[in-house]
């Protein structure tokens, strides 16, 4: 199966760029996640490990696509998901693949 590179996706449509629209949670995801990577030592590094994490802290929060200049927008939005749930959300990964490592 032949995964998508990002750098070779085409995100133009009609002479406008789509590049900038992104999934707000995976920026957020990625910091909570680094953040839990740099207090817990214990934690697997295997890329394995952390790509579980990851995809399933993704999976457990719903998309939010925005303009990335309109960040100061969405935050302020009924739509926004806060630090804490995805805190929340990335913990709940870790113990499952903490239970059930993929790289046995």
């Amino acid at each position: 199966m032949d995964l998508i590179n990002r750098d070779r996706v085409n995100y133009s449509v009609a002479d406008c760029s789509l590049y900038d629209v992104i999934n707000y949670n995976e920026f957020m995801i990625l910091n909570v996640i680094r953040e839990y990577y740099l207090k817990e030592p214990n934690l697997c590094k295997c890329s394995i490990c952390i790509e579980d994490i990851y995809a399933l802290s993704l999976n457990a929060l719903p998309a939010r696509y925005i303009q990335s200049a309109c960040v100061d927008k969405y935050i302020r939005s009924i739509s926004y998901i806060d630090e804490a749930e995805v805190k929340n959300k990335v913990i709940n990964a870790i113990i499952k693949v903490r239970k059930s490592p993929n790289h046995k």
